[in-house]
């Protein structure tokens, strides 16, 4: 979107440490040189799509905060559709904005499937929101209550060792699909399906071809992981050479 309708930009594809203090060099260096507000935005997906990254925000929103851009947060996840920051100086000009431009497309069918999907919305979600590896930002999660239990959602993303071993995706048996969050679980060879025809760009930014997106869905725990399971162990078969 960017190279096609954008003004130029520098893409920081890790959003690591380390590529922040690159990102902070250089609005330091441009400080020095320009008058005034030199950067229009700073993009980032939260988490990133498909490594599943999330940027360090709150050090973007300091720097922000002193180079004066906007920050945009994509989330990859999310149920919203767009939510401004009302402690933003941007934010009277932004929501002007919006409100010229924004109309109603939403249909009759489609609200009543929202309305619908909404009932249960809570349960579904305690049920996603389950992880046996604790993250690190624990700490940032909001406080359970009796009605919703928060979690690490639905979204994993697993990287196989060789393209022979990640042949555990044709064994799957589960939908598959490019689509995430639905009630029913979808895999997707990120790199295969979405930069086939850009695999060595990809690979340069850290999406190897062995990658294998997951969406969980609300299918029987048992039975799912049965099935995980018998499509890693021909995946190990095909890696020691044995043939089907």
């Amino acid at each position: 979107m960017m190279e096609t309708y954008g003004p130029s930009f520098k893409f920081y594809s890790l959003g690591t440490d380390k590529q922040i203090d690159e990102f902070q060099l250089c609005l330091e260096s441009k400080a020095k040189k320009l008058q005034g507000p030199f950067l229009q935005a700073v993009w980032c997906e939260c988490p990133s799509n498909p490594l599943l990254w999330t940027v360090d925000l709150e050090r973007m929103r300091r720097l922000a905060d002193q180079y004066d851009f906007v920050v945009i947060v994509d989330e990859t996840i999310g149920t919203g559709s767009v939510v401004l920051n009302p402690n933003s100086q941007y934010y009277t000009s932004l929501k002007t904005s919006l409100g010229d431009f924004y109309t109603s497309d939403l249909y009759v069918n489609d609200a009543i499937q929202l309305e619908i999907n909404s009932r249960d919305f809570l349960q579904r979600a305690a049920q996603l929101n389950k992880i046996h590896i604790g993250p690190k930002i624990q700490r940032r999660m909001r406080q359970a209550t009796d009605d919703f239990t928060p979690g690490y959602g639905c979204l994993l993303t697993v990287d196989f060792e060789t393209v022979e071993s990640a042949s555990v995706f044709d064994n799957l048996d589960v939908r598959k699909g490019p689509s995430l969050g639905a009630h029913i679980t979808l895999a997707q060879p990120y790199v295969q399906m979405v930069l086939q025809k850009q695999k060595k760009w990809a690979n340069s930014h850290g999406l190897r071809e062995t990658i294998v997106r997951v969406s969980v869905g609300l299918e029987d725990e048992d039975d799912l992981l049965q099935r995980v399971k018998s499509a890693l162990a021909i995946a190990e078969k095909m890696k020691s050479g044995l043939v089907f």
